[in-house]
């Protein structure tokens, strides 16, 4: 089986990015929402450029992360009435995920043998 071209999953994107910008009309947390939705694509693509080493079972994890994150954040920030109090929820759920994804990240990446 072959893997799609680069130009699918670019439209795809920008098909769910569309969505969620029209989506949010009106309403600031939702804008938010929508942006902070892309957190389980971008969370692992962050772990594994830190590390010098990331296996395929760290990759998994903070992706699952990053989808608990982008969870929690619909459930509060997402639906708040302000954008600001949106915006703010997404930052501290952005830190706590990073800091948890990197963590478990680290402790599932495969060990180096010592040189020397």
């Amino acid at each position: 089986r072959e893997q799609f071209g680069i130009e699918w999953y670019a439209l795809a994107a920008l098909s769910v990015a569309w969505a969620g910008m029209l989506g949010s009309a009106g309403r600031q947390s939702a804008l938010v929402g929508a942006l902070f939705a892309w957190w389980p694509i971008l969370l692992p693509w962050m772990i594994s450029r830190s590390m010098d080493a990331c296996s395929r079972r760290s990759t998994i994890v903070s992706t699952i992360v990053g989808a608990v994150a982008a969870f929690s954040f619909a459930r509060t920030g997402g639906i708040s009435d302000s954008g600001v109090t949106a915006a703010l929820t997404a930052v501290a759920i952005a830190v706590v995920s990073v800091g948890v994804g990197w963590l478990l990240a680290r402790r599932l990446a495969p060990r180096r043998a010592a040189v020397g």
